[in-house]
């Protein structure tokens, strides 16, 4: 997605006329460390048995313990060892953060088939036959709409959905609205890197995990009215992470293809830039007001934060905790401990306890 970009912020490296004077460090290990090379660690007792940082319980950083679950932890060696090649490239991609002009003109545009069907289903006097009209000149959109409305989420009966009208009556407008944008952030995800697999995917389902756990606060939330907006807006919220994390990636590969980015470099330039990113990028694509001012609250301590945007931080928090239990990073106990000293929204922590509870993860 960024390769001309890539070219002009890595000249020397693209025109071959400067060969960058780096020591180029060992791929990334996707196994975890030894127990010898850990310091300061507990260990759970039972079958949740994992090493974590005593001092990130301590400090309460269930943050950073998501960040080494996204992108691998580093030994204490590595930690404190100088990488230049990652210091090299994190210095490039966090000058063009600061001023992302050039980054958000090699973003794909919103298409007009799908801005257009957006305007559309906010309209609540739409007309149904104008939207599948919209669709069905997209083979593309087509195809996913139908494939969603088959998915387990909105099949409403055992025969099969087979035309878009058919569709729109399983999903709803709400529903489709949410497929069309699931569907258009879902292709910035680099599938096809060797990286993406082991790493980036996680922070597509945590995306995903933010939109559901957002939409079903909403649903039971008299301040908000409109659940799917909530689901909408969890599911664009780490879109900025997304970016940051498929920047990395074509950097290392135009540079150094055998190398792979340190775990550290992610971490600073998604917790940096992240928000703004995403910010930005809702800004440009001219979604409704109410979603870009959300967003902006996510990433602004000074502004006060509505209803829906303390929904939303609190829905990304649970998520975090979830996979972090998933992966079995924390334990139940620390699990349990990290809802009550974080979710301030007595529904939010009936939500997160209910669900360790049910068993469903």
């Amino acid at each position: 997605m960024f390769k001309s970009l890539i070219k002009v912020i890595f000249p020397s490296v693209s025109s071959g006329e400067i060969a960058p004077n780096f020591e180029y460090f060992q791929q990334t290990k996707l196994n975890s460390p030894d127990d010898d090379e850990r310091t300061n660690v507990i260990t759970h007792p039972g079958n949740q048995s994992e090493n974590i940082d005593v001092e990130d319980i301590k400090k309460n950083n269930y943050e950073k313990l998501f960040y080494d679950l996204l992108f691998g932890e580093e030994t204490q060696l590595r930690s404190l060892s100088v990488d230049p090649l990652s210091e090299y490239i994190a210095s490039q991609v966090n000058d063009l953060l600061l001023c992302p002009q050039n980054l958000m003109s090699e973003l794909p545009i919103m298409p007009a088939s799908v801005d257009a069907v957006l305007t559309a289903l906010n309209n609540n006097n739409f007309n149904l036959e104008d939207i599948m009209t919209i669709i069905e000149k997209e083979p593309i959109m087509a195809a996913d709409t139908i494939k969603l409305a088959n998915s387990a989420k909105y099949r409403r009966s055992k025969e099969p959905v087979i035309n878009l009208k058919s569709a729109f009556m399983n999903m709803g407008s709400q529903g489709l609205m949410e497929g069309v944008i699931y569907v258009f952030i879902d292709n910035f995800t680099p599938k096809n890197s060797p990286y993406f697999k082991h790493f980036g995917d996680k922070i597509w389902q945590h995306s995903l995990q933010t939109a559901i756990i957002s939409k079903a606060l909403a649903e039971n939330n008299n301040d908000i009215d409109s659940p799917e907006v909530a689901y909408l807006i969890g599911l664009l919220r780490n879109l900025g992470g997304m970016i940051i994390f498929d920047l990395m990636v074509e950097a290392f590969n135009h540079v150094d293809p055998c190398a792979t980015p340190s775990s550290t470099t992610f971490k600073l330039l998604i917790a940096k830039h992240a928000i703004s990113l995403t910010l930005a990028i809702v800004s440009k694509w001219n979604l409704p007001p109410l979603i870009i001012e959300t967003i902006n609250q996510q990433n602004n301590k000074l502004i006060k934060k509505s209803p829906l945007s303390e929904l939303i931080e609190q829905a990304n928090f649970i998520s975090e905790l979830q996979s972090l239990y998933q992966y079995k990073k924390v334990n139940q106990q620390e699990y349990k401990l990290a809802c009550e000293e974080n979710l301030t929204c007595e529904q939010a922590l009936t939500y997160a306890i209910d669900f360790l509870s049910q068993g469903k993860l």
